[in-house]
């Protein structure tokens, strides 16, 4: 599941803990969260040597928006020609998560 709530609570020694359940509903046992993004999740499945389900990626990449596609979405083409050049933001295309970051020492350099 993708979310905090798509497991019940899971205990080591129910009868000893003072906080209530693990992040899922057996020790050891990882969640994936894609809203931080695919990619990443495919990345760390990769680096303990699991092999993602073909039908999350369906989903995430076909049903889906990743923040970063709704970000860039709303974008008209000059904006996004004016992020890439880095005239609007001044830092490199990738970073920031596709938010506009004003860096208007480059505007007043390159007109």
């Amino acid at each position: 599941g993708s979310s905090i709530t798509a497991h019940d609570a899971g205990y080591i020694d129910q009868g000893l803990e003072i906080i209530v359940g693990l992040q899922t509903d057996a020790p050891l046992k990882r969640a994936i969260m894609p809203n931080g993004g695919l990619r990443m999740v495919e990345t760390g499945m990769q680096a303990y040597g699991f092999t993602p389900d073909p039908v999350v990626a369906e989903i995430w990449t076909k049903y889906r928006k990743s923040h970063n596609q709704g970000v860039f979405d709303v974008y008209s083409p000059d904006v996004l020609a004016a992020r890439k050049s880095g005239v609007v933001t001044g830092l490199p295309d990738a970073y920031g998560r596709g938010r506009i970051i004003g860096d208007y020492r480059r505007v007043a350099l390159y007109g």
